[in-house]
């Protein structure tokens, strides 16, 4: 029983480093997106108020500047909220990787005292 106790916490931790990567994968692009907005809204801001392309897909369409802008904010703002979201969930996952890994040495110990006698 100790041994497949072992094994679900064994795998309930390769869950958690699993998430861990994933989350920190989402961190990165969402990052990266959120900065690449922030630096087209920048690039805006100098070109006169003309009639801008935006890309959606493989179609273009024509809009004024402040209306592009007004969207690229709009994305930098949940990007933002999303990071807050992804970082709060990092930190709940990190620490119950900490806890199943304290957990997974514990019961180490408890196999090998139990093999020992």
């Amino acid at each position: 029983e100790s041994q497949q106790n072992l094994l679900n916490t064994q795998n309930s931790l390769f869950a958690y480093m699993r998430q861990q990567e994933q989350i920190d994968q989402q961190l990165q692009i969402t990052t990266y997106d959120a900065k690449h907005k922030d630096a087209t809204v920048k690039a805006l801001s100098d070109i006169p108020n003309a009639e801008i392309r935006r890309c959606i897909g493989k179609v273009y369409y024509q809009a004024e500047r402040e209306e592009i802008t007004n969207i690229l904010k709009k994305d930098i703002a949940k990007a933002q909220n999303d990071l807050v979201t992804l970082q709060k969930t990092k930190q709940y996952v990190d620490q119950k990787a900490k806890e199943t890994e304290s957990k997974l040495t514990e019961l180490l110990k408890q196999v090998q005292g139990e093999a020992e006698k």
